[in-house]
């Protein structure tokens, strides 16, 4: 007899690879702030310098809390409806999640002829995706000031939304493994890099689930990527695309 595993096998490897990521990214932050305050707590430093170890530890607690938010986020993320924001409405989202990250409004280039559509993703999740997109890219850039274009345009049946930026230039084994969770884009995962890993990669499951795709690549006239979400259309708008 044959048994389909693939769902207990996928559980079993997010478990080891959630084990690896909390014994290295999350122990990092806390060991610093355990050990700073362990030495508050011991009484031997001078006044100045028990204040660069209270500002030390202070930095590790809001890293730690920063981390284990960005959990419960995707975690806790809001499904997607049976209709989200129209097309029209995009370069707007893209501008109000810009200013929330701080980041200067990215251009935004919709294809001619666009029928008015509508996403079979609600708009708190398109704009949750957004965000994940620009934050990476902010995030790995050398100066976390990224010049980014979007662009909007029809491939067959979805709408393909491409986010692209100047950062640095991936490695082929940053590229394939992207999508995979809790995967870091630093070449020796040091645990500085911010964040989990988690957000690609959530962004991939939750678009796979509504009938969307992922895909990145380098760009091919300078440093920086390109990634692309093909979002799957509300079902009355199937005959417009």
């Amino acid at each position: 007899r044959l048994r389909d595993v693939t769902s207990r096998m996928a559980l079993h490897r997010d478990v080891r690879s959630f084990g690896a990521l909390v014994s290295h990214k999350l122990r990092t932050p806390l060991s610093a702030l355990l050990g700073t305050l362990q030495l508050l707590a011991d009484g031997g430093p001078d006044p100045e310098e028990a204040a660069e170890l209270t500002r030390e530890a202070l930095a590790a607690a809001r890293r730690l809390t920063a981390d284990v938010e960005r959990v419960l986020e995707v975690v806790t993320r809001v499904a997607g409806g049976a209709a989200g924001p129209a097309v029209s409405e995009l370069p707007g989202l893209v501008a109000a999640v810009a200013q929330q990250l701080e980041l200067a409004c990215p251009s935004v280039r919709v294809e001619e002829g666009l029928p008015p559509c509508r996403l079979a993703l609600s708009a708190p999740t398109v704009e949750w995706m957004l965000r994940e997109m620009l934050d990476n890219a902010r995030k790995f850039h050398p100066q976390q000031a990224p010049t980014v274009e979007v662009t909007l345009r029809r491939e067959e049946e979805r709408l393909a939304l491409a986010v692209k930026d100047d950062g640095v230039r991936p490695s082929p084994e940053q590229i394939a493994r992207a999508f995979v969770p809790y995967f870091q884009g630093d070449k020796d995962f040091t645990g500085q890099v911010p964040g989990l890993g988690l957000g690609l990669s959530a962004v991939a499951s939750r678009l796979w689930e509504a009938g969307g795709r992922c895909r990145m690549k380098a760009r091919d006239d300078k440093p920086g990527v390109v990634v692309e979400l093909l979002l799957p259309v509300a079902h009355d708008c199937d005959d417009q695309v």
